[in-house]
């Protein structure tokens, strides 16, 4: 499990750069990569986190030296990893409800690294500090997005040469039911694809 969960990172990290250069697939790459590791600490974290082989994940022997309440809080920090992965995603990709996902994620995750901090020291198992180097990883990653990288900064990579277009999705973030603002966003985009559809010929 751990091997896949690099893998889908260093895709994922890959990706982002592929998509900020505005090379093709890049937008799918991203979504995909994000999404599987997201996947990935939602479905797994119980056996990624309790260092549990995959081929053994269903068999209940694996789990024998793991506690109710470590298996809990290991599903629990799973879907917080998870939601600060797609509050990741729908920054990179500019969706709505980023901030609320990253918010949420980085709050959980302070509790759980706080929580782990104090275990670690008093116990210094190993178990502890895997929860919190991921912890600390994404926590740091949401904070980042939320508070030191500017809005709109991945709108701005991607649609550098459109700036009218840029424009008109800041005013739709702030008036998302204006459909004066959705007829203009739409015919602009219509209009930037076409216009990269018929320069690539």
């Amino acid at each position: 499990m751990k091997r896949v969960e690099i893998v889908l990172i260093s895709i994922a990290v890959l990706a982002i750069f592929w998509k900020a250069l505005d090379y093709p697939f890049g937008n799918m790459v991203t979504m995909l990569s994000l999404l599987g590791l997201s996947c990935l600490y939602f479905y797994f974290s119980f056996v990624l986190l309790n260092s549990v082989p995959l081929r053994k994940m269903f068999k209940k022997d694996a789990y024998a030296e793991a506690s109710s309440i470590r298996i809990i809080g290991t599903i629990c920090t799973g879907v917080l990893l998870s939601i600060t992965v797609l509050g990741i995603l729908f920054q990179v990709m500019s969706w709505p409800f980023s901030k609320t996902n990253l918010l949420l994620g980085f709050l959980g995750l302070l509790i759980i690294s706080v929580i782990r901090i104090i275990k670690y020291f008093k116990q210094k198992e190993g178990f502890y500090k895997k929860i919190l180097l991921r912890s600390i990883i994404y926590c740091t990653i949401a904070l980042v997005l939320l508070y030191i990288i500017p809005p709109y900064t991945f709108l701005k990579i991607k649609y550098k040469d459109h700036p009218d277009y840029i424009e008109v999705l800041k005013q739709l973030d702030k008036d998302p039911n204006n459909q004066e603002l959705q007829k203009q966003e739409q015919e602009l985009y219509n209009k930037i694809t076409t216009h990269d559809r018929t320069g690539k010929r």
